[in-house]
């Protein structure tokens, strides 16, 4: 799952109660793993500044559709990777 329009900053808006200001006054970035079968193994956030709603969101990253996995020669790889929200 990673349509061309997908938006992690818009699904965490729409999947948690951050507020939009704080994504937006705030250097907010997750780091994600997604493993070879297109799951979210591990999700770290950081600049958010408020526990709770970090462990919320990572709850919500962890629950998401399975994406497409990574791959190198044609096999699924497992894949870390940095995005602003």
């Amino acid at each position: 799952w990673e349509p061309d329009n997908f938006d992690l900053r818009v699904y965490i808006l729409q999947n948690t109660s951050v507020p939009e200001y704080k994504l937006g006054e705030e250097m907010v970035v997750a780091i994600l793993v997604i493993d070879e079968k297109g799951k979210v193994t591990e999700a770290v956030i950081e600049g958010l500044n408020d526990e709770a709603l970090e462990e919320e969101v990572i709850e919500a990253l962890t629950r998401m559709p399975a994406w497409h996995p990574g791959r190198i020669d044609g096999r699924p790889v497992k894949v870390r990777f940095r995005q602003r929200l």
